[in-house]
């Protein structure tokens, strides 16, 4: 068990940030890991898992996060990993007979002072893989077979999942890890599970709960649209839950915007868009046609959480056209990695294999938190490591 800190009355105690005691160590030399085998299967293409780790690269090939297999990780088997010698990656496979789908990050991990917060989203078979770090949507990548159709291994009946090891024990990592959350069936973005620091500006773990709903609360999105509208392309298509599918202006020289009822706040924003030739996109009025490929008709998932000007709360969207040019389009507005669909209520839940082990030395290691029973078995453990939240540094990423 972890060693538990005295509490005082800090600046991230004043902000309300969640105090975390402790974390798991997973190394090398004694090979812990937990693990579990699941008796039936939950939803195989559409679950969230939100972790904060302390990476240690070095120079073993595999250090594997979680995994899941069903045939001993012979050819089937699903995992998320970080680094490959020096070259600080973050990978996550899955594979049946040969690799499916594969994303592999451009961005250097190479911090080991400091936490990452981890959020891998399988949105869907259709929708793919999105992978979040620090609540930064990461968009480049030295590998994408992103075809998000293979159904996951890792939430299948029979399947062996672990965490800190792979079944054969061949890929332990060097790492801490703490605030570990599986929710089946429900792709969740990082906002519900961190948020920003007003005091420090930083990134900061938060305790997810299931209760209440996601921005989908039944509420009719697109009722807040106003005309020039294209009627084959109408606003209904922005918030219908197809990513293909798409909401235009009727011509080149006007305005269509959607004003929603409610403010709605967030942590993360992105919005699925195209320009084609001088066409611009406003969120809340500010202008963030910089972002999208211009002169393209190909539709592309924007992070704007970070475009100047651009704060929660979202009020608006807006398309204007340009006199000569093919009209601009949306065709999602993703609010926390979920995005807005009319008439529709989604609520928060694990689901059947879902878990939170909050891995922070105050309860027993690979107990689940969740209410839903999903324990997991400790191998090879001799203890945690006890932090404080101001250890929650955010690294850098480059």
């Amino acid at each position: 068990m972890g060693i538990v800190i005295p509490q005082v009355v800090t600046s991230d105690r004043a902000s309300g940030a969640q105090v975390i005691d402790g974390s798991l160590n997973f190394n090398q030399i004694s090979e812990p890991c937990l693990t579990r085998s699941l008796g039936s299967s939950g939803n195989r293409s559409t679950w969230t898992v939100s972790l904060w780790a302390k990476l240690t690269p070095n120079a073993t090939t595999y250090n594997s996060l979680f995994m899941g297999t069903t045939d001993g990780m012979q050819w089937e088997y699903e995992t998320l990993m970080y680094s490959n010698g020096n070259l600080y990656y973050i990978d996550y496979i899955s594979q049946a007979g040969g690799v499916n789908v594969q994303v592999r990050t451009n961005d250097n991990f190479r911090d080991s002072g400091g936490w990452y917060h981890i959020v891998l989203q399988k949105v869907s078979n259709a929708g793919g893989i999105k992978l979040y770090v620090n609540n930064r949507l990461l968009d480049s990548f030295s590998s994408n077979t992103n075809n998000g159709g293979q159904s996951s291994h890792w939430n299948t009946t029979g399947a062996t999942q672990s965490i800190g090891n792979d079944p054969g024990g061949q890929s332990t990592p060097n790492s801490q890890m703490s605030q570990f959350y599986f929710t089946d069936g429900l792709s969740l973005g990082p906002g519900y599970f961190g948020y920003t620091d007003p005091l420090t500006g930083t990134w900061r773990p938060k305790k997810f709960r299931a209760e209440g709903t996601t921005v989908n609360d039944g509420t009719v999105w697109s009722a807040g649209a106003g005309a020039n509208f294209d009627s084959s392309n109408p606003a209904t298509n922005g918030f219908d839950g197809n990513p293909a599918t798409y909401a235009r202006t009727d011509n080149a020289n006007v305005t269509a915007t959607v004003t929603f009822s409610k403010p709605i706040h967030f942590a993360n924003l992105a919005v699925r868009g195209a320009l084609e030739t001088g066409g611009i996109i406003k969120v809340n009025g500010v202008d963030v046609s910089s972002q999208y490929a211009s002169g393209s008709s190909t539709l592309q998932t924007i992070n704007l959480t970070q475009v100047n000007g651009v704060s929660s709360p979202l009020t608006s969207i807006s398309l204007t056209g340009v006199s000569g040019a093919a009209q601009p389009r949306f065709s999602q507005i993703i609010v926390d990695g979920v995005a807005m669909q009319d008439s529709t209520t989604t609520n928060l839940d694990f689901g059947t294999n879902g878990f939170y082990l909050p891995m922070d030395g105050n309860s027993p290691i690979g107990e689940d938190k969740s209410g839903k029973g999903n324990n997991w078995t400790p191998v090879n453990f001799g203890g945690s490591v006890s932090l404080t939240l101001s250890n929650f540094k955010l690294p850098s990423i480059t």
